[in-house]
């Protein structure tokens, strides 16, 4: 698996550069020393004023070599201390990513071992009943004690990477300073700039040229003066060796495609074949779409050539791979929003998924890259062997075996960069893409059951990082992707396989019980109404959709959403205002969410998380409160309990009862989750439940709520706010 933070450094090449300049510097001091002692050692020999000139020359020079000489110490000096940083970074890198490894796998571990508590559970109970099922009370405590576990593994899971994410940001921060820093120290000390000291401080007409073309230190400057000027010549090049090839295999001369093609071959292969490259993109268009089209024009040409035996692809396959690597270097350079344009626009073009494809073969290639070619290989379009066109030929040169292409690009690729694509594609690509990834048929056969778990890995993954992204961005007061939007709606109208030839339902069946876990995701679901309220880019239908075709528990999800909402730091009435609109929004009201005991229910999730989560805190600040709602516990646990007493209490309510009683209740969770150190309130509230009258009362907390506002005070005004920030919110048009 790649890893999931990765740092562009080269610590051994800034030691090397530091050993350069301590060569040169030794070199430096060798003639400072000489240049300095030879007027002595001319003496009286030479006099006048010839002498005189030539001697005051000679010191002033040895001077100069001299201070070179220890600046260019700092220099290697400073490149030293980089590249420590950066050995330094390297190791701090390998522990990050194993420890995002190990969040993942805990994740993992702990989801699988709560199925299989889960799976035990009812199996004990049903070989317990002669096989048959328990009942559905049973079954759906079963079912929440499994969503609570994989619920605290998934927060568990985001904190730990929340945590790397920072740190990982400090790393980058720390060697950005630590960078700049040295380019600071070179840009100081650099002696290339002061040669001109030695003639301009001395104008004597003397010609200086010869001693210093002798020296290390000038010839090392010349030299990198004429790699700058042979860096320039082959970027310079780019644009007409790629025109000439253009133009060749328009005009059907195969000894010009062959002339063309080994032009670019020896300037991507040649020591500037990075900057090259980039050039040779700027050339085919001056905007990523632009670029995306000429590359498939110039791919499709090239397999007409190939076709009309202009191209032999085996005796040429080295120089069309060369170009295919000039162009994943080049595209490895994109910006993320660049490539996502670029990516886009050829995804669905004529052959665009083969050469994505052919592209994402070369060791130059990004993860961006092969993710995103690995999401169209439904579109590949293999050939029967023998054919002669250019994919399937130059397939057979790029990949080894051919066969395993998808398994090649997969050890290449991963969910979060196929995400980054997907989320800087223009939307009206997306569904293409997806689609395309849900396809488990390629060209004339069927994938085989490895290569189709691959592709559903991809996509599933691919959905969790979109999810997680939505969620994070959202948080954050940004704009989220609709990526997540469309990939929710192919997941969820998609099937895996193609109507005439296979249907993979074992597929279908996976994706639905992903489904269900992102709509009993809290989190999500408050997110996504969030959003949908302020844009159409997020249809309410679409999550109305999702829990009617998952089937799911849509009073376990407004439960879910409640103890999301609560279980975050979040301002009592903001979420009162969302409780507000989960009532009155029609579309949301589709939904059919069933809010008898959510009330209840996040009462109890405001306690729990006071005697549960932050039971060691408030034992320490509090003990006397921590008493009081430590009994608690067992009155709402008896409560859950009377699952037919509730069902029976709520028979022959409406539903705009049943949302009145619930806000008050939901009212009562927000101030105990407001106010955790009000102890007159905890032992007021504690002794009312515990009230004979009210043992097994699913009403009990509307009636405590109602005997509050007859006592008055300030504590019933605040629980009126937030009763009627929740009815205003239900009543707004």
């Amino acid at each position: 698996m790649a890893d999931h933070f990765t740092l562009d450094i080269h610590p051994h090449q800034l030691r090397m550069a530091a050993h350069s300049l301590d060569t040169i510097r030794e070199n430096l001091a060798k003639h400072a020393k000489t240049a300095s002692n030879e007027p002595a050692a001319i003496g009286k020999k030479w006099t006048g004023s010839a002498a005189t000139s030539v001697t005051g020359e000679m010191t002033a020079v040895g001077g100069h070599l001299s201070t070179f000489a220890t600046q260019l110490l700092h220099c290697s000096d400073a490149l030293t201390t980089l590249a420590g940083h950066y050995e330094r970074a390297q190791t701090t890198l390998a522990e990050l990513n194993t420890k995002w490894a190990n969040a993942e796998s805990a994740y993992n571990s702990a989801c699988d071992d709560a199925d299989k508590a889960y799976n035990k559970s009812v199996g004990d109970l049903r070989e317990a009943n002669g096989g048959a099922m328990p009942n559905r009370g049973i079954t759906m405590d079963l079912d929440d004690t499994r969503s609570s576990a994989k619920s605290s593994a998934y927060t568990t899971r985001q904190a730990a990477q929340s945590a790397l994410d920072t740190d990982f940001t400090s790393l980058k921060q720390h060697l950005t300073t630590q960078t700049t820093t040295c380019g600071t120290t070179l840009s100081a000390n650099i002696p290339v700039k002061n040669l001109g000291m030695c003639t301009a401080d001395h104008p004597t007409g003397l010609d200086h040229s010869n001693l210093l073309t002798d020296l290390t230190m000038v010839a090392d400057y010349e030299d990198l003066e004429k790699a700058a000027e042979e860096d320039q010549k082959t970027v310079d090049a780019a644009a007409p060796e790629i025109k000439a090839l253009q133009d060749a295999l328009k005009g059907d001369d195969p000894s010009a495609i062959d002339a063309a093609l080994k032009a670019i071959q020896g300037h991507v292969n040649g020591p500037y074949g990075s900057d090259y490259s980039k050039a040779m993109l700027d050339a085919l268009g001056n905007d990523p779409g632009a670029v995306a089209k000429a590359v498939n024009s110039l791919y499709n040409n090239l397999d007409w050539a190939v076709r009309r035996n202009e191209v032999n692809p085996y005796d040429q396959k080295d120089q069309i791979l060369a170009l295919t690597n000039g162009l994943a270097d080049g595209l490895s350079q994109y910006q993320d929003a660049d490539y996502g344009k670029f990516y886009g626009t050829l995804s669905d073009m004529d052959q665009g998924a083969a050469q994505l494809a052919l592209i994402a073969s070369s060791g130059r290639a990004d993860a961006r890259q092969t993710s995103g070619a690995l999401a169209l290989q439904s579109r590949w379009y293999h050939y029967p062997s023998g054919s002669r066109e250019l994919f399937p030929e130059m397939f057979q040169y790029a990949y080894d075996p051919p066969q395993d292409m998808v398994k090649i690009l997969s050890a290449r690729s991963n969910a979060s960069a196929l995400a980054t694509d997907l989320e800087n594609v223009d939307p009206s690509k997306l569904d293409f893409i997806l689609q395309s990834l849900t396809l488990v048929t390629r060209g004339d056969r069927n994938m085989t059951d490895d290569e189709a778990n691959i592709q559903y890995g991809l996509f599933s993954k691919t959905l969790e990082v979109l999810k997680n992204r939505f969620i994070s961005t959202s948080d954050s007061d940004g704009v989220p992707s609709v990526a997540l939007v469309h990939a929710l709606k192919v997941a969820k109208d998609g099937h895996w396989g193609s109507d005439d030839i296979m249907q993979r339902d074992d597929l279908d069946a996976k994706m639905l019980a992903e489904l269900t876990s992102i709509i009993n995701d809290g989190d999500f679901v408050r997110t996504y109404i969030d959003q949908s309220l302020r844009s159409a880019d997020y249809p309410k239908t679409l999550l109305a959709d999702l829990i009617h075709d998952t089937h799911a528990d849509s009073k376990k999800m407004i439960n879910s959403l409640i103890v999301s909402e609560l279980g975050h730091n979040r301002d009592p009435k903001q979420i009162a205002t969302l409780i507000g609109n989960l009532m009155r929004d029609d579309d949301l009201a589709k939904m059919g969410l069933d809010w008898k005991g959510a009330g209840m229910k996040g009462v109890e999730e405001a306690i729990n998380d006071l005697i549960g989560k932050g039971v060691e805190t408030l034992a320490e600040t509090n003990p006397a409160i921590a008493a009081v709602y430590g009994p608690l516990k067992a009155v709402f646990d008896d409560l859950s309990e009377q699952q037919e007493k509730i069902d029976q209490a709520y028979k022959g309510w409406n539903d705009a009862q049943i949302k009145d009683m619930t806000q008050h209740q939901l009212a009562v969770a927000l101030y105990i989750k407001a106010h955790a150190d009000d102890g007159a309130f905890a032992k007021d509230f504690s002794d009312y439940m515990n009230r004979p009258e009210m043992k097994g009362q699913p009403d009990a907390i509307n009636r405590y709520y109602e005997h509050l506002m007859d006592e008055g005070g300030k504590t019933a005004d605040e629980l009126r706010d937030y009763a009627d920030i929740i009815n205003g919110t239900r009543d707004d048009n």
